[in-house]
């Protein structure tokens, strides 16, 4: 049972806790999206944990998958930010 909000599809979710474990599927699924085929991870460290586990990748090579790198944050994207909540 997960313990973070699954944000992908439960059978991609499940798959990726039977391959790896349910800590591993939580820690970097949670706040990811899967879309149209492409997984976008929530953060860098997922998108590092994820393409560098083999089983990892089995999964998401095995529903079609592909896994993309999500961008940085920059200072402009932080002034923005900080605008929308003044």
């Amino acid at each position: 049972m997960p313990n973070l909000p699954v944000t992908v599809d439960y059978d991609f979710y499940q798959a990726m806790a039977k391959a790896v474990s349910e800590e591993f599927a939580d820690s970097y699924l949670s706040g990811a999206e899967l879309y149209r085929g492409v997984l976008l991870p929530r953060t860098h460290i997922a998108w590092e944990r994820l393409k560098d586990n083999a089983a990892a990748m089995g999964v998401i090579r095995s529903h079609g998958v592909k896994l993309k790198e999500p961008p940085y944050f920059t200072a402009d994207a932080m002034t923005q930010l900080q605008g929308r909540t003044a």
